[in-house]
């Protein structure tokens, strides 16, 4: 087996829609439909719509074919253009990792396993410190909580 992660979606070629029994073939088919939005010249004051076409048709197998087309859609709509731009998220991360790593004492061995998790250690911090670690909890709690 390959050493490769696993994902749930790829990308493949398939002959899953000519592989339907003829009345399977004229059923309903339900689809994400991709379609740009309409661009409004306001020099002409015309609009020009552009073609929507089905991109992804789910298959029959799913037993809840439109919920998993809204979900899909969904996700899609959140992150299409979103895509290799950065992530406004490694920020707080960064932000978050930074005030962490300021708390912890630098001359202290965490990986020793003979000194028990129920150990009090006494630990110098700056008001700054602090501070850094509140303002970072503050800002992970406005953007996601």
């Amino acid at each position: 087996m390959a050493e490769t992660p696993h994902e749930c979606f790829t990308v493949a070629s398939t002959n899953y829609i000519r592989n339907l029994g003829e009345e399977d073939r004229r059923g309903e088919h339900i689809a994400i439909h991709y379609g740009k939005p309409p661009v409004r010249n306001n020099e002409t004051g015309t609009v020009t719509f552009g073609l929507i076409f089905p991109l992804l048709i789910v298959s029959l197998y799913s037993s809840e074919r439109e919920q998993v087309a809204e979900r899909v859609a969904e996700i899609l709509n959140a992150h299409w253009d979103s895509h290799g731009q950065h992530d406004p998220r490694d920020a707080l991360i960064a932000q978050m990792a930074a005030a962490l790593q300021s708390l912890i004492p630098a001359n202290l061995c965490t990986s020793n396993a003979n000194v028990p998790d129920d150990t009090i250690i006494p630990v110098d911090m700056t008001m700054g410190d602090v501070r850094a670690a509140v303002a970072a909890l503050t800002a992970m709690e406005v953007r996601h909580g």
